[in-house]
C-alpha cells in the first residue's frame, strides 16, 4: 500500500532548492534594508535595477527548467526569485530608514580670548555654540578671532567625544599675518581635565569659560619655529544667548 500521495510539497524539496531560497533570502534582505537606510539615490536605483535583473534572469531560468522537465532547477530559481522579492518588501519596510547627519541648531554670539604669549593679549570675537539634537549641552563653540595685523587666530572647543576632534578640549591655530606657507600655521591643544578647564555660566552651556594652557601639536612635516611659542597660556570666554551686535 503506497503512501506517496501523503507527502507533502515541503518533503520533496530538494538541498539545492533550500539552498536557493536562503540566497534569495539574503540578497533580498540585504538589497531591501540598503535602499532604506543608504540614503543615496543613485546607488538604490543602482542596487534595485540590479536587483530587477537577476530576479528576470531567474524568472526566465524557472520557466526554460519547466519546459524542458527539470523539476529540480526549476524550484530552485523559482524559489529564489520569489523569496528574493518577498525578503526585499519586507526588510525595506522594517529597516531602519536613512538619517543624515544631526544638523543641531546653532546658536551665535560673542567671545573674548586672552593669551599671555601673544600680543596684543585680548581679543573680542564672534562665537557660534552648536547643540546637536538629543544632547543636553553644547557640542563645540567656534570662535573665528578678528585678524591683527601679526596674526590670525582661531579656537574651538569640543565638549563631546565625537565629530573631528575626538576628545575633549580646545584647539587653537595660530597664523601669522604676511606669511602664505602652511607650514606657519601652529596648532595647539589641551584636553579637560589635563591642560584646560571649563566651567559652563549656564545650564545649556551657551554661556561659558574655559582656562586653558595648551600645548604645540607634533607635526612632523616641519621644525618647529624659532619663535613659537612652546605654550598658550590664558582664557576664552563666550556668550551665545545674546546676538552679536552688527
Amino acid at each position: 500500500m503506497g503512501d506517496s500521495g501523503g507527502i507533502r510539497p515541503w518533503q520533496r524539496l530538494r538541498p539545492v532548492v533550500v539552498v536557493a531560497v536562503i540566497a534569495g533570502a539574503v540578497i533580498g534582505g540585504w538589497a531591501g534594508a540598503y535602499m532604506h537606510g543608504s540614503g543615496m539615490f543613485y546607488s538604490d536605483l543602482f542596487v534595485g535595477a540590479v536587483l530587477i535583473l537577476v530576479v528576470a534572469i531567474a524568472g526566465v531560468g524557472a520557466a526554460a527548467a519547466a519546459r524542458s522537465h527539470q523539476d529540480g532547477a526549476a524550484q530552485a530559481l523559482a524559489g529564489f526569485a520569489v523569496m528574493t522579492v518577498i525578503a526585499t518588501g519586507v526588510l525595506f519596510v522594517i529597516s531602519p530608514p536613512y538619517r543624515g547627519p544631526n544638523p543641531g541648531v546653532e546658536y551665535f554670539g560673542r567671545a573674548t580670548m586672552r593669551i599671555a604669549e601673544l600680543p596684543p593679549g585680548e581679543w573680542p570675537m564672534g562665537s557660534t555654540c552648536k547643540i546637536l539634537d538629543g544632547e543636553a549641552s553644547v557640542f563645540s563653540v567656534a570662535v573665528n578671532l578678528r585678524t591683527d595685523a601679526e596674526q590670525q587666530i582661531d579656537a574651538s572647543v569640543s565638549f563631546v567625544p565625537s565629530g573631528w576632534r575626538p576628545q575633549p578640549g580646545i584647539w587653537i591655530s595660530v597664523w601669522p599675518r604676511g606669511v602664505d606657507s602652511p607650514t606657519s600655521l601652529t596648532f595647539y591643544a589641551a584636553d579637560f581635565g589635563n591642560g584646560a578647564d571649563v566651567v559652563m555660566d549656564s545650564a545649556d552651556g551657551l554661556r561659558g569659560h574655559v582656562r586653558f594652557s595648551a600645548s604645540p601639536v607634533p607635526d612632523q612635516s616641519r621644525p618647529p619655529a624659532p619663535d613659537e611659542p612652546d605654550h598658550l597660556t590664558g582664557t576664552l570666554e563666550w556668550d551665545c544667548t545674546v546676538p552679536p551686535p552688527p
